[in-house]
């Protein structure tokens, strides 16, 4: 896919859902954090990573649905 690109995180074991929300887990707080540039579509921005001692349990993706064929002027 030429021109797209996708961020991969780890998946962990954690227990928090809801913007700002926190559990205990294990002794650990465990809490969601979002970005800022997670609005609509556009280019990619500066990466956000997990403060230290903490990683990330999920992901969510932007899907645009299929936009067809492509007429690029080359015969393939």
């Amino acid at each position: 896919m030429l021109g797209e690109q996708v961020l991969l995180l780890p998946v962990g074991l954690a227990g928090a859902t809801g913007q700002g929300q926190e559990w205990d887990l294990a002794g650990r707080d465990a809490s969601v954090i979002t970005v800022s540039n997670g609005g609509p579509w556009g280019d990619w921005a500066w990466p956000e990573v997990c403060p230290e001692d903490s990683y990330a349990s999920g992901i969510g993706f932007k899907v645009e649905p299929p936009q067809g064929v492509i007429e690029d002027g080359h015969s393939t």
